[in-house]
Protein backbone atom coordinates (compact mmCIF):
# COMPACT_ATOMS: atom_id res chain seq x y z
CA UNK A 1 0.00 0.00 0.00
CA UNK A 2 0.97 3.28 -0.79
CA UNK A 3 3.02 5.52 1.73
CA UNK A 4 0.89 8.08 1.56
CA UNK A 5 -1.94 6.05 1.82
CA UNK A 6 -1.87 6.39 5.55
CA UNK A 7 -1.92 9.19 8.39
CA UNK A 8 0.48 8.33 10.94
CA UNK A 9 -1.46 7.84 14.62
CA UNK A 10 1.58 9.98 15.74
CA UNK A 11 0.71 12.95 13.36
CA UNK A 12 -2.93 13.05 14.03
CA UNK A 13 -1.58 12.76 18.36
CA UNK A 14 0.20 15.83 17.80
CA UNK A 15 -2.92 17.79 17.65
CA UNK A 16 -4.26 16.88 20.69
CA UNK A 17 -1.47 19.24 22.03
CA UNK A 18 -1.54 21.85 19.19
CA UNK A 19 -4.78 22.43 19.80
CA UNK A 20 -6.93 23.58 22.31
CA UNK A 21 -9.11 21.24 24.42
CA UNK A 22 -12.95 22.63 24.21
CA UNK A 23 -16.69 21.50 24.72
CA UNK A 24 -18.82 20.70 21.68
CA UNK A 25 -20.54 22.87 19.61
CA UNK A 26 -24.47 22.80 18.91
CA UNK A 27 -25.62 22.91 22.63
CA UNK A 28 -23.52 19.38 23.07
CA UNK A 29 -21.65 20.99 26.28
CA UNK A 30 -20.91 17.78 27.64
CA UNK A 31 -18.52 16.72 24.84
CA UNK A 32 -14.70 17.29 25.69
CA UNK A 33 -12.64 17.42 22.50
CA UNK A 34 -8.89 17.06 22.36
CA UNK A 35 -9.08 17.88 19.02
CA UNK A 36 -12.40 19.90 17.83
CA UNK A 37 -14.46 18.14 15.08
CA UNK A 38 -12.63 20.32 11.81
CA UNK A 39 -10.75 16.93 10.65
CA UNK A 40 -12.37 16.69 7.18
CA UNK A 41 -11.78 13.06 6.36
CA UNK A 42 -14.35 10.38 5.09
CA UNK A 43 -13.76 7.86 7.20
CA UNK A 44 -10.48 6.83 9.77
CA UNK A 45 -9.77 3.35 9.67
CA UNK A 46 -6.98 1.13 11.59
CA UNK A 47 -5.04 -1.30 9.37
CA UNK A 48 -3.81 -4.17 12.23
CA UNK A 49 -0.87 -5.10 9.90
CA UNK A 50 0.58 -1.32 9.81
CA UNK A 51 -0.40 -0.22 13.13
CA UNK A 52 -1.30 2.62 11.80
CA UNK A 53 -4.62 4.67 11.33
CA UNK A 54 -5.70 5.30 7.93
CA UNK A 55 -7.98 7.96 6.29
CA UNK A 56 -6.92 8.23 2.81
CA UNK A 57 -9.71 6.50 0.52
CA UNK A 58 -8.03 6.98 -3.11
CA UNK A 59 -5.36 4.33 -2.31
CA UNK A 60 -7.90 2.32 -0.37
CA UNK A 61 -11.04 2.34 -1.54
CA UNK A 62 -13.24 -0.38 -2.79
CA UNK A 63 -15.17 1.00 -5.57
CA UNK A 64 -18.01 -1.56 -6.02
CA UNK A 65 -18.57 -1.68 -2.12
CA UNK A 66 -17.59 1.51 -0.77
CA UNK A 67 -15.08 0.81 1.80
CA UNK A 68 -11.47 0.38 1.72
CA UNK A 69 -9.62 -3.11 0.94
CA UNK A 70 -8.36 -4.79 3.64
CA UNK A 71 -10.68 -2.59 5.98
CA UNK A 72 -14.08 -3.37 7.37
CA UNK A 73 -15.71 -0.44 8.05
CA UNK A 74 -15.23 0.76 11.75
CA UNK A 75 -13.04 -1.64 13.10
CA UNK A 76 -9.87 -3.03 12.39
CA UNK A 77 -7.63 -4.82 9.77
CA UNK A 78 -8.65 -8.43 9.71
CA UNK A 79 -12.87 -9.62 9.40
CA UNK A 80 -12.63 -11.16 12.40
CA UNK A 81 -15.42 -11.53 15.40
CA UNK A 82 -15.63 -13.04 18.64
CA UNK A 83 -19.15 -14.68 18.23
CA UNK A 84 -21.03 -16.41 20.77
CA UNK A 85 -23.20 -19.38 20.07
CA UNK A 86 -26.87 -18.86 22.01
CA UNK A 87 -28.40 -22.28 21.54
CA UNK A 88 -25.00 -24.07 22.62
CA UNK A 89 -23.53 -21.53 25.20
CA UNK A 90 -20.16 -21.45 23.12
CA UNK A 91 -17.99 -18.58 22.44
CA UNK A 92 -15.24 -18.69 19.44
CA UNK A 93 -14.14 -16.59 16.36
CA UNK A 94 -15.40 -16.27 12.45
CA UNK A 95 -12.61 -15.33 10.59
CA UNK A 96 -14.08 -14.76 6.97
CA UNK A 97 -10.55 -14.15 6.06
CA UNK A 98 -9.14 -13.88 2.26
CA UNK A 99 -9.98 -17.57 1.39
CA UNK A 100 -12.02 -20.09 3.18
CA UNK A 101 -14.03 -18.44 5.84
CA UNK A 102 -13.18 -20.11 9.56
CA UNK A 103 -15.27 -20.76 12.44
CA UNK A 104 -13.80 -21.60 16.09
CA UNK A 105 -16.27 -22.69 18.85
CA UNK A 106 -15.39 -23.79 22.11
CA UNK A 107 -17.43 -24.21 25.55
CA UNK A 108 -17.70 -21.78 27.94
CA UNK A 109 -15.02 -23.59 30.16
CA UNK A 110 -12.28 -22.89 28.02
CA UNK A 111 -12.91 -19.41 27.27
CA UNK A 112 -10.34 -17.73 29.56
CA UNK A 113 -7.28 -20.29 28.14
CA UNK A 114 -8.48 -20.19 24.46
CA UNK A 115 -8.75 -16.09 24.52
CA UNK A 116 -5.72 -15.01 26.76
CA UNK A 117 -5.11 -11.74 25.35
CA UNK A 118 -8.85 -10.94 26.21
CA UNK A 119 -7.89 -10.59 30.21
CA UNK A 120 -8.48 -7.36 31.60
CA UNK A 121 -9.53 -5.67 27.80
CA UNK A 122 -12.82 -5.01 26.54
CA UNK A 123 -14.13 -6.23 23.66
CA UNK A 124 -17.24 -6.80 21.68
CA UNK A 125 -19.30 -10.52 20.72
CA UNK A 126 -21.76 -10.92 17.96
CA UNK A 127 -24.16 -13.42 18.84
CA UNK A 128 -24.86 -16.07 15.83
CA UNK A 129 -27.58 -18.57 16.00
CA UNK A 130 -26.37 -22.42 15.28
CA UNK A 131 -29.78 -23.37 12.93
CA UNK A 132 -28.17 -21.22 10.38
CA UNK A 133 -25.55 -23.04 10.26
CA UNK A 134 -25.75 -26.79 8.21
CA UNK A 135 -22.20 -27.56 9.30
CA UNK A 136 -21.50 -29.90 12.44
CA UNK A 137 -18.68 -28.75 14.28
CA UNK A 138 -17.95 -31.68 16.86
CA UNK A 139 -15.52 -31.84 19.47
CA UNK A 140 -15.41 -27.87 19.13
CA UNK A 141 -12.92 -28.53 15.87
CA UNK A 142 -12.74 -25.87 12.82
CA UNK A 143 -16.03 -25.67 10.86
CA UNK A 144 -15.38 -24.29 7.17
CA UNK A 145 -18.69 -22.04 6.41
CA UNK A 146 -20.01 -19.89 3.59
CA UNK A 147 -21.16 -17.71 5.70
CA UNK A 148 -22.52 -16.49 9.52
CA UNK A 149 -25.12 -14.09 9.91
CA UNK A 150 -24.30 -11.99 12.92
CA UNK A 151 -26.50 -10.78 15.66
CA UNK A 152 -26.70 -7.97 17.89
CA UNK A 153 -23.43 -7.57 19.56
CA UNK A 154 -22.60 -7.31 23.43
CA UNK A 155 -19.91 -5.93 25.23
CA UNK A 156 -17.27 -7.67 27.60
CA UNK A 157 -14.39 -7.26 29.68
CA UNK A 158 -11.70 -9.72 30.90
CA UNK A 159 -13.51 -12.89 29.37
CA UNK A 160 -16.66 -11.38 30.79
CA UNK A 161 -19.76 -10.02 29.25
CA UNK A 162 -20.70 -6.44 31.05
CA UNK A 163 -23.79 -5.81 28.34
CA UNK A 164 -26.79 -7.57 26.59
CA UNK A 165 -26.59 -7.96 23.07
CA UNK A 166 -28.02 -4.30 22.28
CA UNK A 167 -25.75 -2.82 19.77
CA UNK A 168 -25.94 -3.43 15.80
CA UNK A 169 -22.40 -3.20 15.63
CA UNK A 170 -19.35 -2.77 17.89
CA UNK A 171 -15.10 -2.08 17.24
CA UNK A 172 -13.12 -4.81 16.59
CA UNK A 173 -9.28 -5.61 18.12
CA UNK A 174 -7.30 -5.99 15.36
CA UNK A 175 -4.55 -5.91 18.29
CA UNK A 176 -5.52 -2.83 19.64
CA UNK A 177 -7.87 -4.36 22.88
CA UNK A 178 -7.76 -1.63 25.71
CA UNK A 179 -8.63 -1.32 28.73
CA UNK A 180 -11.04 0.89 29.32
CA UNK A 181 -13.03 2.02 26.46
CA UNK A 182 -14.95 0.37 23.27
CA UNK A 183 -16.78 1.62 20.69
CA UNK A 184 -20.35 0.52 19.66
CA UNK A 185 -23.25 1.38 17.24
CA UNK A 186 -27.03 1.29 17.99
CA UNK A 187 -28.86 2.28 14.93
CA UNK A 188 -26.35 4.83 12.62
CA UNK A 189 -25.23 6.50 15.26
CA UNK A 190 -22.22 5.35 16.99
CA UNK A 191 -21.08 5.65 21.32
CA UNK A 192 -18.75 4.94 23.28
CA UNK A 193 -19.09 2.67 26.15
CA UNK A 194 -17.07 1.75 29.21
CA UNK A 195 -15.55 -1.42 30.29
CA UNK A 196 -18.31 -1.67 32.85
CA UNK A 197 -20.73 -1.00 30.19
CA UNK A 198 -22.06 1.82 30.82
CA UNK A 199 -22.12 4.73 27.71
CA UNK A 200 -19.07 7.05 28.33
CA UNK A 201 -20.39 9.01 25.34
CA UNK A 202 -23.40 9.28 23.60
CA UNK A 203 -24.73 7.69 20.83
CA UNK A 204 -24.88 11.00 18.58
CA UNK A 205 -21.56 10.04 16.03
CA UNK A 206 -21.72 9.36 12.79
CA UNK A 207 -18.64 6.76 13.25
CA UNK A 208 -16.19 6.15 16.09
CA UNK A 209 -12.87 4.38 17.05
CA UNK A 210 -11.17 4.05 20.05
CA UNK A 211 -6.98 5.02 19.82
CA UNK A 212 -6.03 4.52 23.40
CA UNK A 213 -7.78 4.21 26.53
CA UNK A 214 -9.30 7.53 27.24
CA UNK A 215 -9.45 9.10 23.67
CA UNK A 216 -11.39 8.38 20.14
CA UNK A 217 -11.97 9.74 16.92
CA UNK A 218 -15.65 10.65 16.64
CA UNK A 219 -17.29 11.79 13.40
CA UNK A 220 -19.81 15.31 14.29
CA UNK A 221 -21.18 16.54 11.96
CA UNK A 222 -19.42 15.09 8.95
CA UNK A 223 -16.11 16.09 10.49
CA UNK A 224 -14.01 13.83 12.43
CA UNK A 225 -12.08 15.17 15.81
CA UNK A 226 -10.78 13.50 18.97
CA UNK A 227 -12.56 13.45 22.00
CA UNK A 228 -11.29 13.08 25.64
CA UNK A 229 -13.80 10.43 26.50
CA UNK A 230 -12.73 10.12 29.95
CA UNK A 231 -13.67 13.49 30.31
CA UNK A 232 -17.14 13.60 28.93
CA UNK A 233 -18.07 10.76 31.16
CA UNK A 234 -17.13 12.91 33.75
CA UNK A 235 -18.93 15.68 32.25
CA UNK A 236 -21.87 13.05 32.22
CA UNK A 237 -21.67 11.93 35.57
CA UNK A 238 -22.33 15.14 37.17
CA UNK A 239 -26.03 15.89 38.39
CA UNK A 240 -27.57 18.50 36.32
CA UNK A 241 -29.69 20.89 38.65
CA UNK A 242 -32.71 22.06 36.71
CA UNK A 243 -32.88 25.90 36.55
CA UNK A 244 -35.95 26.86 38.90
CA UNK A 245 -38.36 29.76 37.52
CA UNK A 246 -40.36 31.47 40.76
CA UNK A 247 -43.77 32.24 38.69
CA UNK A 248 -46.21 35.15 40.36
CA UNK A 249 -48.73 33.01 42.64
CA UNK A 250 -52.62 33.55 40.79
CA UNK A 251 -54.09 32.56 44.24
CA UNK A 252 -55.98 35.07 46.23
CA UNK A 253 -54.34 34.97 50.20
CA UNK A 254 -56.52 35.94 52.85
CA UNK A 255 -55.40 36.48 56.41
CA UNK A 256 -57.40 36.36 59.01
CA UNK A 257 -60.38 37.14 56.38
CA UNK A 258 -59.05 40.06 55.09
CA UNK A 259 -57.56 39.24 51.59
CA UNK A 260 -54.47 40.94 50.94
CA UNK A 261 -52.17 41.01 47.68
CA UNK A 262 -49.07 39.63 48.18
CA UNK A 263 -45.90 39.84 46.48
CA UNK A 264 -45.68 35.99 46.26
CA UNK A 265 -44.29 33.50 43.70
CA UNK A 266 -44.93 29.64 43.31
CA UNK A 267 -41.29 27.81 42.90
CA UNK A 268 -41.41 23.94 42.37
CA UNK A 269 -45.13 23.90 43.09
CA UNK A 270 -44.93 25.57 46.71
CA UNK A 271 -45.96 29.21 47.78
CA UNK A 272 -42.96 31.21 48.86
CA UNK A 273 -43.61 34.50 50.35
CA UNK A 274 -41.50 37.47 51.21
CA UNK A 275 -40.47 37.44 54.98
CA UNK A 276 -40.98 41.05 55.57
CA UNK A 277 -44.63 41.62 54.15
CA UNK A 278 -46.29 38.71 56.10
CA UNK A 279 -44.44 40.12 58.91
CA UNK A 280 -45.97 43.51 57.98
CA UNK A 281 -49.40 41.98 57.41
CA UNK A 282 -49.60 39.90 60.56
CA UNK A 283 -48.30 42.99 62.75
CA UNK A 284 -50.90 43.32 65.33
CA UNK A 285 -51.98 39.60 65.55
CA UNK A 286 -50.98 37.25 68.21
CA UNK A 287 -48.28 35.76 65.44
CA UNK A 288 -46.69 39.19 64.91
CA UNK A 289 -42.87 39.01 64.86
CA UNK A 290 -40.20 41.21 64.68
CA UNK A 291 -37.12 40.81 61.58
CA UNK A 292 -34.09 41.41 62.33
CA UNK A 293 -30.77 41.73 60.22
CA UNK A 294 -27.07 41.15 60.54
CA UNK A 295 -24.85 41.80 57.67
CA UNK A 296 -21.74 41.10 58.94
CA UNK A 297 -23.35 37.23 60.05
CA UNK A 298 -25.39 36.76 56.80
CA UNK A 299 -28.24 36.32 59.69
CA UNK A 300 -31.79 36.47 59.86
CA UNK A 301 -32.98 36.78 63.68
CA UNK A 302 -37.29 35.85 63.81
CA UNK A 303 -38.78 37.40 67.13
CA UNK A 304 -41.71 35.95 68.24
CA UNK A 305 -44.68 38.22 69.69
CA UNK A 306 -43.15 41.53 69.00
CA UNK A 307 -44.63 44.15 66.85
CA UNK A 308 -42.99 44.58 63.28
CA UNK A 309 -40.91 47.25 62.26
CA UNK A 310 -41.20 48.58 59.05
CA UNK A 311 -38.13 49.12 56.59
CA UNK A 312 -40.07 50.55 54.16
CA UNK A 313 -40.79 48.46 50.19
CA UNK A 314 -43.42 46.33 52.35
CA UNK A 315 -46.52 45.02 50.13
CA UNK A 316 -44.82 46.21 47.38
CA UNK A 317 -46.81 45.94 43.90
CA UNK A 318 -46.04 42.55 42.92
CA UNK A 319 -43.47 42.26 39.99
CA UNK A 320 -44.13 41.07 36.64
CA UNK A 321 -43.21 37.87 35.10
CA UNK A 322 -41.18 34.89 35.62
CA UNK A 323 -38.11 35.46 37.77
CA UNK A 324 -34.71 33.26 38.39
CA UNK A 325 -34.85 32.65 42.23
CA UNK A 326 -31.07 31.47 43.89
CA UNK A 327 -31.42 29.82 47.18
CA UNK A 328 -30.36 32.21 49.90
CA UNK A 329 -27.55 31.75 51.59
CA UNK A 330 -28.39 33.51 54.78
CA UNK A 331 -29.19 31.55 58.27
CA UNK A 332 -32.31 31.97 60.16
CA UNK A 333 -32.95 31.72 63.76
CA UNK A 334 -36.67 32.06 65.56
CA UNK A 335 -36.39 33.20 69.21
CA UNK A 336 -32.41 32.42 69.09
CA UNK A 337 -33.06 28.84 67.92
CA UNK A 338 -31.43 27.64 64.19
CA UNK A 339 -34.31 26.91 61.70
CA UNK A 340 -33.84 24.72 58.70
CA UNK A 341 -36.41 26.94 55.96
CA UNK A 342 -37.09 26.50 52.29
CA UNK A 343 -35.85 29.75 50.73
CA UNK A 344 -34.40 31.39 48.20
CA UNK A 345 -33.51 35.30 46.92
CA UNK A 346 -35.20 36.97 44.58
CA UNK A 347 -33.64 40.04 43.24
CA UNK A 348 -32.33 41.16 46.31
CA UNK A 349 -35.18 40.15 48.66
CA UNK A 350 -35.66 36.60 50.71
CA UNK A 351 -39.01 34.69 50.27
CA UNK A 352 -39.34 31.82 52.70
CA UNK A 353 -42.28 28.59 51.61
CA UNK A 354 -45.28 29.81 53.62
CA UNK A 355 -45.94 26.33 55.09
CA UNK A 356 -42.42 26.50 56.61
CA UNK A 357 -43.18 29.71 58.08
CA UNK A 358 -46.76 27.98 59.19
CA UNK A 359 -45.12 25.53 61.06
CA UNK A 360 -42.37 27.55 62.72
CA UNK A 361 -44.59 30.20 63.84
CA UNK A 362 -47.44 28.08 64.59
CA UNK A 363 -50.31 29.50 62.35
CA UNK A 364 -52.76 27.62 60.36
CA UNK A 365 -52.08 27.36 56.93
CA UNK A 366 -54.83 26.27 54.25
CA UNK A 367 -55.94 25.64 50.89
CA UNK A 368 -59.07 25.96 48.61
CA UNK A 369 -58.93 24.49 45.06
CA UNK A 370 -62.50 25.26 44.22
CA UNK A 371 -61.87 29.39 44.64
CA UNK A 372 -57.95 29.30 43.74
CA UNK A 373 -57.51 30.90 47.64
CA UNK A 374 -54.77 30.66 50.29
CA UNK A 375 -55.95 31.40 54.05
CA UNK A 376 -53.57 32.29 56.81
CA UNK A 377 -55.48 32.07 60.65
CA UNK A 378 -53.59 33.07 63.29
CA UNK A 379 -56.08 32.23 65.56
CA UNK A 380 -55.34 28.56 64.67
CA UNK A 381 -52.09 26.20 65.39
CA UNK A 382 -50.37 25.08 62.35
CA UNK A 383 -51.33 21.66 61.04
CA UNK A 384 -49.80 18.86 58.39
Amino acid sequence: MKKIGFILIAAVILLLFAMPAGAAENGKEDLVWAVAPILEYEGVYYCAECKVFSADWENTLDIKTGKPNGFHYGHGGWHRWHIYDAAKGLFGIYDRGDTTPQLKLYPLSEFASRFPYLANKTSVWYKIDSTMITQVYDDWEDAYIDKVELGKCAIAYDNKLVSDFIYDNGEMHSGRLYNNIIAVQKGDNWGIADKDGNIAAPFIFEHAISINDTTAFAKYNGKYGILDVSKTAANAAQPVTPALTAIPTASKVYVDGQQINFDAYNIGGNNYFKLRDLAYALNGTKKQFEIGWDGAKNAITITGGKPYTPVGGEMAAKGSGNKTPQPTGASVSFNGQPLSLAAYNIEGNNYFKLRDLGQALDFEVSWNAADNSITIDTGKPYEE
